[in-house]
């Protein structure tokens, strides 16, 4: 649910990430599937659908972990380059990326 509010507000991007371009994207995508999913998951409890709830189980397995690891390690890259990024590549730089920067926050952040 963080995921998607991130496309409409930055203050959850410390706790789903999205600081790159990409992975800002990645986490709305994640937001929007995850909670059709999760709903998925929880229709096939109530209802006593296996299936469902194997999609479920399949779709954290196989594509939300990887998908998050992703995200990860581009936002650890993002925050690598941090304090370079005022300077050269503000064209670039996501508004959450751009506020940490900004205030020299950059390795405190990512922690």
């Amino acid at each position: 649910l963080c995921g998607v509010l991130s496309s409409v507000s930055e203050d959850v991007r410390e706790y789903v990430g999205g600081y790159s371009p990409v992975s800002s994207v990645a986490v709305i995508a994640m937001g929007l599937v995850g909670t059709a999913m999760g709903m998925v998951g929880m229709i096939g409890l109530n209802d006593n659908h296996h299936s469902w709830v194997k999609l479920f189980t399949h779709f954290v397995a196989f594509v939300r972990v990887p998908v998050v690891i992703l995200i990860l390690v581009l936002d650890w890259r993002a925050f690598k380059s941090c304090g370079r990024h005022l300077s050269h590549h503000s064209r670039h730089l996501t508004p959450a990326l751009h506020f940490v920067a900004v205030h020299g926050e950059c390795h405190s952040a990512f922690e």
